[in-house]
């Protein structure tokens, strides 16, 4: 990772919008120095920080999470890198590796169900990088077809940690408190439906499970409309959750709120997998179990002999590339290149239009794109410009390493390095992770 300097902010050159959400967008760049594209995501830096009464400025907390769970897994082949972070105006940016597709692109562009070995390639390397973030005790809790990048040379690298978490090592089972409202709904696991707060990597395994699924057939396994429906669709297919399969399941907070009827499990290939062969289906299944502790870990899975028996995996060049239209700004969660969820939104369904519905609620549901346009204009303008008089008070903005003791946002034993931005009217307690 390059030193963080102020200057930096004249090294990149920001192009065409690749995507934007809730806390600001991700531009297509160019670094002048090397003359290589890199994804620039922009994070607004305003809002009061929760509890604060005094204006204190505040970042969000994913961007916290996504610097640290970064730093920690930078030097991993199948994780985007962070390049560089440096403060812009009202912004702070942080400045990834662009990769220009993902496995959305590949499953929506295939005209045709892809080659055995294709799938196998895309999927061991999934299954790496996620045995990789495991290793450093990181649960990405965001693994979708969008959250899954291609480089040009067919190398696949997982973006968007805005929702990731370090586990607490001292437990020693990688469990703790953790939120169940994570993950888009299509690859949301059993356990987190259910609202447990006690989960692991375990939950990443039934993610990537679902879109190794979805290679094989080209849409998705589970398209549920809304969280009951989502349930149903999967317990149609793998069973009813009873405590002889899966127990402990009879425990989760939410389990007695939902009856279903006795579902007995359906085969794979005659419900949604008609192409794929015995050894995909039995592969696919050790990952596809409905008690967390039955499945594969990630390392496992990528080591399984499923990946050593003809055909074998493609080698990464000569996989098929499907470029996204950069030339279209999105906002689609993920699909900007670099992992778009702290920096461009978050959707909590799989359509991608939670933000566009809040926009609509908030401004009472009428009027027209035009009027919420302008609506829209005149709020980030006076937002912009109350910013503005802060920094015509203090005008020389610096970046430097500050380190953080484990408040609960992240676990690790040791103090960590965040990013913190101070200038002589912000004081640091600005960003204090309690109120970000």
């Amino acid at each position: 990772m390059s030193e963080f300097v102020v200057d930096a902010a004249k090294r990149y050159r920001p192009k065409q919008r690749l995507g934007e959400g809730a806390f600001g967008e991700v531009r297509l760049g160019v670094d002048s120095v090397t003359g290589s594209h890199v994804a620039l995501k922009y994070v607004r830096i305003g809002g009061k920080g929760r509890g604060s009464g005094d204006g204190a400025v505040s970042l969000p907390r994913a961007v916290f999470r996504e610097l640290e769970a970064l730093r920690q897994l930078n030097e991993g082949p199948h994780v985007v890198k962070l390049l560089d972070v440096f403060p812009d105006e009202t912004n702070l940016c942080l400045v990834l590796e662009y990769l220009p597709s993902d496995l959305g692109e590949v499953i929506h562009q295939a005209a045709e169900h892809l080659p055995s070995s294709h799938i196998k390639a895309y999927a061991q390397m999934l299954l790496s990088a996620l045995a990789y973030c495991h290793s450093h005790r990181i649960i990405h809790r965001d693994i979708k077809p969008s959250n899954v990048l291609l480089s040009q040379s067919g190398i696949v690298k997982l973006g968007d940690f805005g929702l990731a978490r370090v586990l607490d090592d001292s437990r020693g089972d990688g469990r703790e408190d953790l939120s169940h409202q994570v993950a888009t709904r299509w690859y949301r696991p059993p356990e987190l439906l259910f609202a447990s707060k006690s989960y692991s990597f375990s939950a990443d395994v039934w993610s990537a499970a679902v879109i190794i699924g979805e290679l094989m057939a080209l849409t998705p396994l589970f398209p549920g409309n809304n969280d009951i429906d989502q349930m149903f669709r999967v317990f149609q297919i793998m069973g009813s959750p009873t405590p002889q399969i899966w127990p402990g399941v009879d425990a989760l907070p939410d389990f007695s709120k939902v009856s279903f009827p006795n579902l007995v499990p359906l085969s794979l290939r005659t419900t949604l997998l008609p192409n794929a062969s015995d050894a995909q289906i039995e592969f696919l299944l050790l990952l596809l179990r409905l008690d967390p502790a039955q499945r594969l870990t990630a390392a496992d899975a990528a080591a399984h002999s499923f990946f050593c028996s003809p055909p074998l995996p493609c080698l990464a060049p000569h996989l098929a590339f499907y470029p996204r239209d950069a030339a279209v700004g999105s906002a689609a969660a993920g699909s900007t290149g670099a992992g778009a969820g702290a920096g461009a939104g978050r959707v909590a369904g799989a359509g991608g239009r939670d933000d566009e519905l809040a926009l609509r609620r908030s401004d009472g549901g009428g009027g027209g794109a035009a009027e919420i346009e302008a609506r829209v204009t005149r709020l980030l303008a006076r937002v912009l410009k109350k910013h503005q008089e802060r920094l015509k008070q203090a005008p020389i903005l610096q970046v430097r390493l500050c380190p953080f003791a484990s408040f609960g946002l992240f676990s690790p034993a040791p103090p960590l390095m965040l990013f913190q931005l101070i200038t002589t009217r912000f004081p640091p307690r600005c960003l204090d992770p309690f109120k970000v």
